[in-house]
């Protein structure tokens, strides 16, 4: 679960470091061969981190499975354990980024 949460926040503070456009290197500058290279970097990470996707869509429902399965105090509040709700917003916001980050590199990409 640490790992997850790691790697959640990882995921939101590489977000949260964005380049502006003014910072970005633009493709004009680049050699065809870094180029490449660049992308193939990149791609490697992608690939590293996808399977990943798959490992948070089962823990959230797991998650899911514990708030649903929550027991009730005789007052009628659901007590489930202190956490469960910012652990799933850390990971549907992981989850997020990494299909925000799909869509930004292939828009770039095209470009």
């Amino acid at each position: 679960m640490k790992q997850l949460l790691f790697f959640a926040l990882f995921l939101v503070t590489t977000l949260a470091c964005k380049q502006t456009a003014s910072d970005a290197t633009t493709t004009d500058q680049i050699p065809a061969d870094n180029l490449a290279a660049i992308e193939a970097q990149v791609m490697a990470i992608h690939d590293e981190v996808m399977p990943k996707m798959q490992d948070i869509t089962k823990m959230l429902a797991t998650l899911r499975s514990y708030k649903d399965g929550a027991g009730e105090t005789p007052e009628g509040k659901l007590v489930y354990p202190h956490g469960l709700d910012d652990v799933m917003g850390e990971l549907k916001l992981a989850e997020q980024g990494m299909w925000d980050w799909m869509k930004a590199y292939s828009d770039t990409k095209a470009k």
